[in-house]
């Protein structure tokens, strides 16, 4: 068989002019209110060519959107604090090219509304934090895949509306005159609206506009439900102008979803990211050296899953995250004035 080679040119202009303001007024010694507010134009005019240097055909948008927050915060006392916000996302809308398409396309500009309710409290050396959202996103910029000649294509794809609402927590401090550590945990929610199509399965039986499976209700791609964080530093003098230090930290996430597939073969299982390293450093923070080692265990968390009929599911890793890294550092750097 001769192979047919196709050229394509993407010619893609965007502008994006923004008016927008800030602050925060003193409503007592205790009671502050602030927010902002921001006027976006957006345009944007793509031209498309195929085995060609001159674009055949071309499209364009204009969109104009107002964003913005309000919100609260009370100072309880000088280590307690709270606030209440909520606000208003934007982000313009993308350009989409498929080959079985060849004129440009654009996707609904992506609309959030948030809602946020934390404090914060000084416990001896120690920060305690905490806070409770919810949040909608409409319009949801993703991506999906199409069978396009018998190759598999990714294309960017409008979700009708997702929802993320949960808490989170932590800790963070210098414990003792070497020890720092930092502890979180989050508690996230996040699900598709209901009647959200899924991708075509592994086996891409269904026909492109077709639902193979459906999303509504189920966790978000890349959306860990749970996830755990703890980091920290342990330091000690060695001379008058030196300091080693060791330093680590874990993430565990429970079962994450890697591509927008109802099937449970595009998640993930349950598992944790280990990060470490060592070294010595100038005491003033001028420079340091140290050896680290990221993704220790070897955990084997993919980037992306690609499903093909023939080959089956394929795991895309990456650098960090599902091979291990092991290196040497070296920064240079002075603080001048700092109090830690």
């Amino acid at each position: 068989p001769n192979p047919t080679v196709r050229f394509e040119l993407d010619d893609t202009k965007n502008s994006t002019t923004a008016l927008f303001a800030d602050a925060t007024v003193n409503l007592s010694d205790r009671l502050d209110v602030f927010g902002g507010i921001r006027y976006t134009h957006f345009k944007n005019t793509t031209g498309v060519a195929y085995d060609s240097l001159t674009p055949t055909s071309s499209g364009s948008i204009t969109d104009n959107n107002v964003s913005g927050r309000l919100g609260l915060s009370y100072k309880a006392s000088g280590t307690t604090s709270f606030y209440a916000s909520a606000a208003l996302g934007y982000k313009p809308p993308a350009t989409v090219i498929s080959l079985n398409n060849p004129l440009p396309k654009f996707l609904e500009p992506e609309k959030s509304t948030a809602f946020e309710l934390g404090g914060r409290v000084q416990v001896g050396r120690v920060l305690l934090s905490g806070n409770i959202f919810h949040t909608k996103v409409k319009n949801f910029q993703a991506q999906s895949q199409e069978l396009v000649a018998g190759q598999l294509l990714s294309t960017a794809k409008n979700i009708e509306a997702i929802t993320s609402y949960g808490f989170e927590i932590g800790a963070s401090g210098k414990v003792s005159d070497n020890l720092i550590i930092n502890v979180g945990y989050q508690f996230n929610k996040a699900t598709y609206a209901k009647g959200v199509c899924a991708n075509d399965d592994v086996d891409l039986v269904a026909p492109i506009g077709v639902c193979d499976g459906l999303l509504g209700g189920l966790q978000v791609r890349n959306a860990p439900k749970h996830k755990l964080t703890l980091s920290g530093e342990y330091s000690f003098p060695v001379s008058s102008s030196l300091e080693m230090f060791v330093n680590g930290n874990v993430v565990y996430k429970s079962a994450v979803r890697i591509e927008d597939y109802a099937s449970p073969l595009y998640t993930y299982k349950a598992h944790e990211l280990v990060n470490v390293g060592f070294g010595i450093r100038d005491a003033e923070g001028a420079w340091n050296v140290s050896v680290f080692a990221r993704n220790l265990t070897k955990e084997r968390e993919p980037v992306g899953y690609l499903g093909t009929p023939v080959e089956g599911l394929r795991a895309w890793p990456g650098a960090g995250r599902t091979a291990r890294i092991i290196g040497i550092t070296r920064s240079f750097g002075a603080c001048v004035g700092s109090d830690f």
